[in-house]
């Protein structure tokens, strides 16, 4: 993705995007990134935020390769993909993963916002 676009990525809380939240937390991104607060569409009980990122003008870096992202974060990400991939064949609880994994992810926010890109 060349960096002088604009990204705009849904359900980043929830299900949640924790790999796409920890290369935006890198001091060298090339965006600056705006989290929006919203609710979880036809789900009001359900927090979810939208990202936009813009181009901030730096030169970025290449994208991690699996091997160098945290195991915790890997780990995180293979259970919220097994969730979401188990909600097409069955009813699920999005609740309990929104509380499983929303303190990871706020956590990851502020890493972005403390890098300045946020």
């Amino acid at each position: 993705l060349p960096i002088w676009r604009r990204v705009f990525a849904d359900n980043v809380l929830l299900p949640g995007a924790p790999l796409f939240l920890h290369q935006l937390a890198k001091p060298t991104s090339a965006y600056s990134v705006a989290v929006h607060e919203v609710e979880e569409y036809l789900q009001q009980s359900l927090d979810d935020w939208v990202v936009v990122c813009e181009a901030s003008g730096g030169q970025g870096t290449a994208p991690l390769q699996p091997s160098e992202l945290p195991a915790n974060l890997r780990r995180l990400a293979a259970e919220i993909d097994s969730f979401s991939w188990r909600s097409e064949r069955e009813t699920v609880d999005w609740l309990s993963l929104q509380r499983q994994v929303s303190p990871a992810m706020r956590r990851l926010r502020r890493e972005v916002e403390r890098c300045g890109n946020g």
